[in-house]
């Protein structure tokens, strides 16, 4: 009786540890999730910070000119999401003609849901 015991609390003790680890891993990646949506590049800049292993007067430098580049790259991507909800509403309306009323429907329901996603994806960063 006694071992069973130990080999219960061993194994609680093991789901526990699976348990908190699952948890921690998901919530870190939530929050990587998170920052990138918040701050385009912060993976990339958090890798060249990584790699180039700068000591304190080079990383004041070195983040001064990734800020620089990440807004340009920021810029492209905004410029680049307009010409795609373009794209989009041309392809739209070239198909028009040919569904009908409840295809119709579900294609604008489609573009609504993407428009409101997009002014989310927005409004968080």
């Amino acid at each position: 009786m006694e071992t069973f015991k130990i080999v219960l609390a061993m194994l609680a003790l093991v789901l526990i540890g699976f348990i908190g680890g699952f948890a921690t891993h998901r919530h870190l990646t939530l929050e990587r999730i998170h920052e990138t949506a918040r701050k385009p590049g912060a993976n990339l800049e958090r890798h060249f910070q990584r790699v180039i292993d700068a000591d304190d007067t080079q990383r004041e430098q070195i983040n001064t000119i990734i800020e620089k580049w990440n807004n340009k790259n920021r810029t492209s991507h905004d410029i680049h999401r307009k010409e795609r909800t373009a794209r989009i509403d041309s392809m739209v309306l070239e198909m028009q003609p040919h569904l009908n009323a409840a295809q119709k429907e579900r294609v604008q329901e489609t573009l609504t849901h993407l428009e409101e996603r997009e002014k989310r994806h927005r409004r968080s960063k």
